[in-house]
């Protein structure tokens, strides 16, 4: 489970939408039929605007002759973590039995807006195999469903533009502002940037 695109940026007062993906998940678990997701960022940075169901599921259970159920986002601030909040929740409404998704594919799409200048993570909250996870992929017996979860980051532009020119041990060094983890910032990490300006 991952971000998409990440990192990714936007302007001040301007508003953007990441996808939250999955990929290669195995058939021999016959696939997902219901997941949730507890994405958390910095409410310093951003305001969370909406929130919409993507075709993973949906397509799927249209081509089955079924539907999904997705419910309404709730949001709030996580008194543990300091951080806001969005959590998601979609599934299949199937008969008893029937296989979920395997496969590749967008789970839903999340639109924030710029709220401030700085950065932030975009973090999965307490994904499985934690105790008690907040953030999981179930199979069609509500089993769960290992997988590795990828935490996304937005930065603005303002914040990568300090750290270019550095290098690894500079003051101004922002390992954050590396994306190709070569020990320096430079153009080719701006041109990871610009592929994700105001996300997807």
């Amino acid at each position: 489970m991952y971000i998409d695109p990440t990192p990714v940026t936007q302007k001040l007062g301007n508003s953007f939408t990441i996808a939250i993906s999955v990929s290669n998940v195995p058939d021999f678990r016959f696939g997902i039929s219901a997941w949730q997701v507890w994405l958390e960022w910095a409410p310093t940075v951003l305001n969370y605007i909406s929130a919409q169901e993507g075709p993973f599921l949906k397509d799927y259970a249209t081509s089955i002759g079924y539907t999904t159920y997705f419910s309404a986002p709730v949001s709030g601030t996580n008194s543990e973590t300091g951080r806001e909040y969005v959590i998601l929740y979609c599934t299949l409404i199937v008969p008893w039995g029937t296989p979920g998704k395997a496969g590749s594919g967008t789970l839903a799409y999340v639109t924030f807006n710029v709220e401030g200048l700085g950065k932030t993570p975009l973090v999965f909250y307490k994904p499985y195999p934690e105790t008690y996870p907040e953030t999981y992929m179930l199979d069609q017996f509500t089993d769960y469903i290992a997988f590795t979860a990828v935490d996304g980051l937005f930065i603005d532009l303002s914040t990568w533009s300090q750290a270019y020119g550095s290098k690894l041990g500079d003051s101004n060094w922002d390992p954050d502002c590396d994306f190709n983890s070569d020990d320096k910032v430079d153009a080719l990490d701006l041109f990871d940037l610009g592929k994700n300006y105001g996300g997807i």
